[in-house]
This record gives structure tokens, C-alpha cells and sequence, in this order.
């Protein structure tokens, strides 16, 4: 899937907060990309473990620091269902 610029531009301002309802080849998308701001929101989707560990070694501080708050975020709804 190949989205213009301003469409990536449109969908992180609206949908960043819905981020976790993307489907898993939307947050691939997301994630493959050269925009550290792109690949943030995708780390605040639903990520399957590959998805997750590519994320892992982002080398953008903003992509790490999403990852990690979604992953405490996934943690603390294990432990609350759980």
C-alpha cells in the first residue's frame, strides 16, 4: 500500500488516537516507513510480536517511547482481564 504524503499526514492527525484499530498490514504500512512520525503512530497500534520487535530497534526516541507505553498499556490489560 502506497499512501501520499498528505494522506499519511491526514491519517496521523485524525487517527492517531485510534491507531489501535488499524489492520495488521495498516500498521506494517506504518511501520516501514521513513517518517519517524509515521512509524510512531504505528507503534501505537495493535502490533502482532514481529511487529513489536521491529519496532524494538527503532532509532527514534518518539517510536521507542510509543512502543513502550503501548506495551505497558497491553500489560496492564493482561493483568486486569487476567
Amino acid at each position: 500500500m502506497t499512501l501520499a504524503k498528505r494522506d499519511w499526514d491526514m491519517i496521523i492527525q485524525e487517527l492517531y488516537k485510534d491507531a489501535w484499530l488499524l489492520p495488521e498490514s495498516i500498521i506494517d504500512g506504518y511501520i516501514r516507513s521513513d517518517d519517524s512520525s509515521i512509524r510512531q503512530v504505528g507503534a501505537g497500534g495493535q502490533l502482532t510480536y514481529n511487529q513489536a520487535m521491529q519496532l524494538a530497534n527503532d532509532s527514534s526516541n518518539n517510536v521507542v517511547t510509543s512502543l513502550a507505553f503501548k506495551l505497558a498499556e497491553m500489560k496492564t490489560m493482561v493483568n486486569y482481564c487476567g
